[in-house]
């Protein structure tokens, strides 16, 4: 006899790759079901999202056993609000947008009053609470004064069986910057600032347009700065294959899934010491001093040397912390255990 599987709705806002594998992770044990709240444009907007939200947990809330919510935001609220209200479990994941708060450049849940308030009660009140990084989880538990905080690392799938390629002298970021909020949070200005001290080597940016990062920079790009859309995930592989080092000057991250699939294909990684970039880097990264000749002098004795096997040693430490098997194990063994 077929044993049915408990149900779990997955609450979220953009159907990002993260959101993606957790679903494929929560399907392997449970019934799971999907709602996407329409990201609020304005007050009106938001107002409409939270009233269809509030009408759909009022009817059809009560049939799930656990509510299962990606990021603290305005979505976040109502589904831990009622998960109390019919003694149901509830896990929110905070990916790090969650916490932060930039007023200059608008970026972060604690940008805004309702917003934040909206947030806190959520993360406050759910009845599990789960983190990306340790860098996460120190931060959350030092704001919510809470200590039953539990990480479980995002995990990328790997095939295992890709060859780590012949190296080109070449530096590679990749992001989705689409505003110049991005390319300021995810510091590109240094990755060019970079590519102006280095002019010798090739500097490939992913995920952008070209005349916007120009706009954004401020002056005209450097020769060997080459700028290309975004690509599709299954169209990177091949782009880290062939980079010798992979960039990060992130102003803030509270992970980077780019920088452990460019370590795990061999990149080596120059990252910024903000979040949890050390955190993944560990000793395997070249980290950047804030002083762009200083950095850049530290990057060309670095390309001096040769691998001498790095690639496989930092492969082997990705598999063991950042595989998706890892994080399927960690997170349905929690939630089997949470639930009863």
């Amino acid at each position: 006899m077929k044993i049915k599987k408990e149900k779990v709705i997955l609450f979220y806002i953009h159907n990002n790759l993260f959101i993606k594998q957790d679903r494929q992770i929560l399907s392997k044990d449970f019934s799971v079901s999907n709602y996407r709240f329409v990201s609020p444009v304005n007050f009106l907007s938001l107002f409409i999202s939270l009233i269809k939200q509030f009408i759909f947990l009022l009817f059809k809330g009560n049939s799930f056993q656990a509510f299962y919510i990606w990021f603290a935001d305005y979505h976040a609220f109502l589904p831990v609000l009622f998960s109390k209200l019919y003694r149901k479990h509830s896990f929110l994941i905070l990916g790090g947008y969650d916490f932060a708060r930039d007023r200059k450049f608008n970026y972060g849940v604690f940008t805004g009053k309702l917003r934040s308030k909206l947030a806190i009660y959520a993360m406050r009140n759910t009845g599990n609470l789960i983190t990306v990084s340790d860098y996460m989880k120190r931060k959350a538990s030092f704001v919510l004064k809470r200590n039953d905080i539990e990480r479980i690392y995002n995990a990328l799938s790997f095939k295992g069986e890709e060859k780590i390629s012949e190296k080109k002298m070449c530096f590679l970021t990749v992001g989705h910057i689409y505003n110049f909020d991005r390319f300021y949070i995810k510091g590109i200005n240094e990755f060019i600032n970079l590519a102006k001290q280095l002019p010798e080597f090739e500097f490939l940016l992913i995920g952008g347009e070209y005349k916007k990062i120009e706009e954004w920079f401020g002056n005209k790009l450097p020769e060997n700065v080459v700028v290309l859309q975004k690509q599709k995930h299954d169209k990177l592989e091949n782009y880290y294959q062939g980079a010798m080092f992979y960039c990060q000057f992130s102003r803030a991250e509270s992970f980077s899934l780019s920088t452990v699939e460019a370590m795990y294909f061999g990149c080596i990684p120059i990252l910024s010491k903000k979040g949890a970039l050390p955190e993944i880097g560990k000793e395997f990264a070249l980290y950047s001093t804030g002083n762009i000749k200083e950095t850049a002098e530290k990057v060309r004795q670095l390309a001096k040397v040769k691998d001498r096997g790095l690639s496989k040693h930092m492969r082997k430490y990705i598999i063991d912390n950042f595989y998706i098997e890892n994080r399927t194990e960690k997170l349905l063994s929690f939630l089997k255990m949470r639930m009863g």
